[in-house]
């Protein structure tokens, strides 16, 4: 805003003579928020500070917090007759700035028995209570607020604040208390404040289960209720976790089952040629890239990243694969698709080159090579992606978007072809076994 309109503003706050429009006028100073308003405000405060609109004075005063507001509220709790209807705000004040003159605490210990005295019905006590802990001193005060919780005339909030703040000064000490003199509050209003202080907070400790196990036992029908309604409330809330929890897992480790099948199956291959002469070293090399799949893809970006590690994978033979002997033209004659370079082709010539059986596919492994290539940069081809999704049957997976389960089958394929490529090498293992023992 500009000077001229906050010159103005104070022109017109000067000379207002009601109160409820200087209050409009004030108001629109606290939203400007201008540190030369304070002096203005405090004018119009001291103006006022008889009527029933001085209470919002001080309020806006203190949302100035400057230096020379706190000193001049400071000079108003010690030297000005204080309202009742300002307490509230000088109390919060006085703990924000840790400023407890004796004067004033005399006057918040004596508005406060006033107020039990003459206004039982619903006065907000909570203030006082809360200043009287804030000073270290709320034993001063300790027998009325006993008295407050369990006066059934006063008002239930001023009696929950009254329990409320016992336990803020000592817990122990009063659920001990209520725990030994269970009788005093049996069936009463305090029994359910006490039940519903218990539950609300959740206060824990030994005196607190028993004292609830002793309203679970011998309390009034409506105590039990609240204590049934929280553990049977908890029962559910473990479970809702529990199932969470299991969700959670599940979504996360999606495919840790077939990821666990996929490498027994790889150790057994690795075993079983690492002790066959026809190899003697582990045919399949091991991965750390096969853990990364165990959270499902949750969309096509992420798929292809886990189609750029995936192809890693497959094609992770021993390279001593490469020494299988074959030509390249025994090559073309065996499969005549093939090409003479490549983990894959090296891999499918040496284990023909052994006696062990493949067909052209090598298993399907070529095929989920071709489409891991295509999903791994989906953008490049997408007439290639198309086609080997069709022949793998996985295009309306793709065409749903449906990511997670669309990964998983393309573990499961790579599955199929690790069953099938164990077979093969048993079957021939024992036919070259059983040849042995008749050569010999």
């Amino acid at each position: 805003m500009s000077v001229p309109y906050n010159s103005e503003l104070i022109f017109r706050l000067y000379n207002e003579t009601n109160p409820r429009k200087a209050r409009a006028i004030v108001e629109e100073m606290v939203e400007i928020n201008d540190q030369i308003f304070v002096f203005p405000i405090l004018a119009v405060f001291a103006k006022f500070k008889d009527s029933f609109y001085s209470h919002y004075f001080l309020s806006y005063l203190m949302s100035f917090n400057t230096p020379e507001t706190i000193d001049n509220i400071k000079k108003i709790i010690t030297e000005v007759e204080l309202k009742n209807s300002w307490m509230s705000y000088l109390i919060d004040f006085c703990i924000d700035n840790e400023f407890f003159p004796e004067g004033f605490t005399r006057q918040v210990e004596h508005e406060l028995n006033e107020d039990v005295r003459s206004n039982p019905d619903g006065y907000d006590l909570t203030p006082y209570f809360k200043y009287f802990i804030a000073i270290k001193q709320f034993d001063k005060i300790e027998g009325l607020v006993i008295a407050i919780l369990e006066d059934n005339d006063m008002d239930i909030t001023a009696r929950e604040a009254a329990l409320r703040y016992l336990l803020k000064f000592d817990a122990k000490k009063y659920f001990q208390y209520y725990y030994d003199n269970y009788q005093k509050i049996q069936g009463k209003q305090t029994e359910i404040i006490l039940v519903r202080e218990i539950i609300k907070r959740g206060w824990k400790g030994t005196i607190v289960e028993r004292t609830k196990e002793l309203i679970a036992s011998n309390g009034s029908e409506r105590a039990k209720e609240i204590i049934q309604e929280k553990e049977k409330k908890d029962i559910e809330a473990e479970k809702n976790q529990s199932i969470k929890e299991e969700e959670l897992v599940n979504k996360n480790y999606a495919n840790a089952e077939i990821i666990s099948d996929i490498s027994v199956i790889m150790d057994k291959i690795s075993a079983l040629t690492a002790g066959d002469s026809r190899f003697n070293f582990s045919l399949l090399e091991s991965s750390g890239l096969l853990p990364k799949q165990l959270t499902p893809a949750s969309d096509s970006v992420q798929l292809s990243g886990f189609c750029i590690d995936l192809r890693s994978i497959i094609q992770k033979f021993n390279k001593k694969v490469s020494e299988h002997g074959i030509t390249e033209d025994k090559a073309k004659e065996l499969f005549p698709n093939i090409e003479t370079t490549g983990s894959i082709n090296n891999c499918q010539l040496f284990l023909a080159s052994v006696g062990i059986g493949v067909d052209d596919d090598f298993f399907g492994l070529r095929r989920m090579n071709k489409l891991i290539a295509a999903l791994a940069h989906p953008d490049e081809n997408r007439e290639e992606l198309v086609k080997q999704l069709r022949l793998s049957n996985l295009f309306d997976l793709y065409q749903e978007e449906n990511w997670g389960l669309l990964h998983k089958r393309l573990l499961e394929t790579y599955k199929d072809f690790l069953l099938l490529l164990q077979e093969a090498i048993r079957n021939t293992q024992q036919n070259v076994t059983v040849l042995e023992n008749i050569i010999l």
